[in-house]
């Protein structure tokens, strides 16, 4: 809804999905900087933590994998 203003431009919709980007990066940052005794575990996850990952998983996930290579 942002980029629309008398049609799609494709400058428009990059310009909005670079504005919501910085408004979600700032909430994150926010409550990363209010709560960061409390978001460790929130932040491994974010970042592509595997722990606590079995092999099981691992062969789960490989099907997928070789698909979307």
């Amino acid at each position: 809804m942002m980029a629309w203003k008398n049609g799609l431009r494709p400058g428009r919709i990059v310009l909005a999905g670079v504005a919501v980007n910085t408004i979600l990066g700032g909430v994150i940052s926010f409550f990363s900087v209010m709560y960061s005794d409390r978001i460790q575990s929130a932040m491994l996850w974010l970042n592509g933590s595997l722990s606590a990952r079995t092999w099981n998983d691992v062969y789960t996930l490989s099907g997928y994998v070789i698909v979307g290579l």
